[in-house]
């Protein structure tokens, strides 16, 4: 019992010995690439073959870096590229934006537009030169608001 304790804690305390010894690289810097892998940015992609999902990934990168850039016709055109867009961006935008001075990108908040059926004093809400119903119909409904009646 006594070995295989010895044993354990030998291997143990070795372990991280051997293990600070050895190289290490960050996955992106240029000596651990493997090839067809795509790094932007210090992020590993993996492996990328399609050359429009390629172009997405690094203009999105740059998008969520700070610096916008989105080619619209290929986004048009192409899934992959789109799909890549929104990769490169998700993955390489800060975690916290209000941390991070260089990040720019601050979009305009949308303002409602009146809605086209709201009365307003010089625009009644029921125009009768548009009318398509039947003089007979409309006479009915502009007698009594509260009761419609249709013609016998």
């Amino acid at each position: 019992m006594r070995k295989y304790i010895k044993t354990g804690t030998l291997i143990a305390t070795l372990l991280p010995l051997i293990q600070g010894c050895a190289p290490s690289l960050p996955p992106c810097s240029p000596g651990s690439q493997r090839a067809g892998h795509l790094c932007v940015q210090g992020h590993d992609f993996g492996r990328v073959d399609d050359p429009a999902l390629r172009q997405g990934i690094r203009d999105g990168c740059k998008t969520g870096s700070g610096t916008f850039r989105k080619d619209y016709r290929l986004s048009a055109s192409s899934p992959n590229y789109r799909a890549g867009w929104i990769k490169g961006r998700t993955v390489c935008r800060p975690q916290h934006w209000s941390d991070d001075p260089t990040y720019s990108y601050h979009p305009v908040p949308r303002q409602r537009r009146k809605s086209s059926t709201i009365r307003t004093p010089d625009r009644p809400l029921f125009d009768e030169s548009q009318e398509r119903s039947t003089p007979q119909l409309r006479q009915h409904i502009t007698d009594d608001p509260e009761v419609i009646r249709y013609p016998d």
